[in-house]
């Protein structure tokens, strides 16, 4: 293998272990989300807190999708 494909394999192996962290973070969001109680969706004093929440979510997630094309262009 030339040194180009291997630091081109080392470049993704190591953005892919980042996408492994961004996951990780992902599922453990998710699992705060399903241990909110409906009626807390509901009460509007923690209302502004989830939609925080899914806000972050949303930027990480948008977030891994560019570091995922990164990853499909090298």
């Amino acid at each position: 293998m030339d040194q180009k494909n291997e630091e081109a394999m080392k470049e993704v192996d190591f953005k892919l272990k980042g996408m492994d962290k961004d996951n990780d973070t992902h599922l453990k969001v998710l699992e705060e989300f399903e241990k909110i109680k409906e009626s807390e969706f509901e009460d509007l004093t923690k209302n502004p807190e989830i939609i925080r929440k899914v806000r972050d979510l949303k930027f990480n997630i948008d977030t891994s999708d560019v570091k995922l094309k990164e990853i499909e262009e090298v």
